[in-house]
């Protein structure tokens, strides 16, 4: 019988035993480090154009190819929607490692940060996992209301538009279009409560996906009103960028993400409670 040997494991992608479900410190605040904030993702903006440029029109070509998906099928409005909020982040960490090179006063490369999934494969994998999973939920429920009410009328043309336009022709149709974002708000607002430094503490200090959450959630607990501030500025930028027929994402999507590592950065302490 041949001896059993251990398969040497990478200690860099995986959080160390002893780092599992610690409690990090977390941050207060004011209101005017948003600005702050802004103002350091357009500096690491300006210091890697191409990079930022590069990741910015993978954002505006997502959004554009969802947008074509919802104009062909506008019962697909909620997936699409979702698809933009799911991938978004996930395409906005390789600017995470961006940041957090410069803040350490380091060269990155464009293959780099692509590579930078792998700082913490198996957490980012399973977040990924359970964020697609609460999303899921929120398509279903949109998709089903949607079909149910298109079946009811008659569209008026193509596209997104059409089909709230077309809703609004309904009886209780605008009722209707309330419950829908009304639903899609409160989904939102569970991904942002949960992941506001989520995926850029799971890259930078390899914790686990526990500890992560759980400190996301602390940081909005102990900022109530800088993080609601924070999220409708997020939702204004991204709003504008898709606006302009998502040409604006190009600049404003890698803005948001350096300066989201920004935010992380202030909102969460280095030092882990024991």
């Amino acid at each position: 019988m041949n001896a059993f040997v251990a398969k040497h494991v990478e200690q860099d992608s995986v959080p160390a035993i002893r780092d599992l479900f610690q409690s990090y410190e977390v941050n207060k605040v004011e209101m005017s480090e948003i600005k702050r904030w802004l103002s350091k993702g357009y500096t690491d903006l300006k210091t890697n154009p191409l990079i930022s440029a590069t990741y910015g029109l993978a954002f505006a070509v997502l959004g554009f190819v969802l947008s074509m998906i919802a104009d062909a099928n506008p019962v697909f409005v909620g997936s699409t929607t979702t698809g933009f909020l799911l991938a978004g982040p996930f395409l906005a960490l390789g600017l995470y490692f961006v940041s957090s090179k410069i803040d350490k006063g380091e060269q990155v490369s464009l293959s780099r940060s692509l590579g930078a999934i792998s700082e913490n494969m198996r957490c980012i994998g399973i977040y990924a996992i359970t964020l697609g999973f609460v999303m899921s939920v929120w398509v279903r429920i949109s998709t089903l209301v949607a079909s149910l009410s298109v079946n009811d009328v008659t569209l008026t043309g193509a596209g997104n538009i059409a089909l709230f336009k077309s809703l609004l022709t309904m009886d209780q149709g605008f009722p209707l279009i309330l419950g829908l974002f009304g639903v899609g708000l409160i989904f939102a607002t569970i991904a942002f409560i949960t992941g506001v430094v989520t995926l850029p503490m799971l890259m930078n200090n390899k914790v686990d996906i526990v500890t992560a959450v759980s400190t996301s959630i602390r940081v909005v607990k102990k900022n109530p009103s800088v993080m609601a501030v924070w999220a409708i500025t997020i939702a204004v930028i991204i709003g504008v960028g898709i606006a302009t027929n998502f040409i604006g994402l190009i600049v404003l999507m890698p803005l948001i993400s350096f300066a989201s590592w920004h935010a992380y950065r202030d909102l969460v302490g280095n030092q882990i409670k024991r």
